[in-house]
């Protein structure tokens, strides 16, 4: 028994506020944001008036990747977003591609340092497209880059910018691709913060 009852139950009150908020942290930390923070699952397309970030969750992010291990001028990895907008179809995103002597490993920065980021203008009677864009992952208008357990794919190209702010699309098709890849298309809604 204590000498100073009121003091025991105070400490009690304490030791529960402390839990309390533990607890209130641990949830806050655990919800993340919709750029796609290190927790997250959930792909998400943001636009702003400085750029459009469109992110993907990529399984198993720090895995050891490899490329070059395809066949010759086989598609290994892309991360890519389809969008209607200027009356046409495009894609824009990452690629990396099978090319001659171009084996290697590492981690997913190291991966998306060694491929290209893209857009493409989609042929509208079939298959096919034609190069808009080619550039490196770091570029300035278009960039490709490990974020948390993803990839952000950001555009700030102010032609293809300005018509998404302007047109508004409701939607992008998030696509995974490539021979060391699972395919997978998901419709992701556009969030618009102006």
């Amino acid at each position: 028994m204590s000498r100073y009852p009121a003091l025991a139950g105070a400490g009690k009150i304490i030791m529960k506020k402390i839990l309390l908020l533990v607890c209130l942290v641990l949830l806050v930390a655990s919800c993340g944001n919709q750029k796609g923070d290190q927790l997250s699952t959930i792909p998400s397309a943001i636009v702003t008036k400085d750029a459009a970030v469109f992110w993907f969750p990529v399984e198993s992010a720090s895995q050891k990747w490899q490329w070059g291990i395809s066949e010759a001028n086989e598609l290994e990895y892309a991360w890519k977003v389809q969008i209607n907008i200027m009356g046409e179809r495009y894609q824009m995103g990452y690629t990396k591609w099978q090319s001659l002597g171009s084996k290697g490993s590492g981690s997913l920065k190291k991966l998306l340092f060694n491929g290209q980021v893209d857009i493409w203008k989609l042929k509208s009677d079939g298959p096919g497209a034609s190069s808009v864009s080619r550039q490196t992952p770091d570029s300035k208008y278009l960039e490709a880059f490990q974020k948390g357990n993803g990839i952000s794919i950001e555009l700030a190209e102010p032609k293809f910018l300005g018509a998404i702010r302007s047109e508004r699309p409701k939607n992008v098709v998030f696509i995974t691709s490539g021979a060391q890849l699972k395919y997978k298309e998901e419709t992701i809604d556009i969030t618009y913060k102006d």
